[in-house]
């Protein structure tokens, strides 16, 4: 997750940018499809382990710390605090990805993914209208 997260690149406004950040969603929910029941282990686990819990912590902040620096790049600023809006993109990413697997609600891959990169791409990088490819 660390080097996901350090593998994000600079996102722009335009299609590179919207296509840079898709990319980089794609790669998360693979990522996730295929660790899901571990992370999910390991999530429910923290609550009553510490140690966990502290290593939770540092993957959480190296995570986070790759969406500070991308947030912190747009001008003007999309949102009055990178991190607490890199915190929301977690919240969002991770659980889009894990409804999306456990088909808590149908959703076809493609279309999860480009609903996820439009709403980020618009709200936080100043991504244009895209129409439907």
């Amino acid at each position: 997750m660390v080097a996901l997260s350090e593998s994000l690149p600079s996102i722009g406004p335009g299609a590179d940018g919207y296509r840079d950040l898709r990319a980089w969603l794609e790669r998360f929910y693979d990522l996730y499809l295929h660790y899901h029941p571990v992370l999910r282990a390991w999530a429910e686990t923290e609550v009553s382990n510490l140690d966990l819990a502290r290593m939770g912590a540092g993957v959480l902040g190296g995570f986070m710390t790759g969406l500070v620096q991308r947030l912190e790049e747009v001008d003007p600023p999309s949102v009055p605090d990178p991190t607490t809006a890199a915190v929301a993109v977690v919240a969002m990413v991770e659980r889009f990805s894990y409804f999306s697997i456990i088909q808590l609600v149908p959703l076809e891959r493609e279309v999860m993914l480009d609903t996820l990169a439009t709403i980020l791409h618009k709200g936080l990088f100043a991504g244009g209208k895209r129409r439907r490819p």
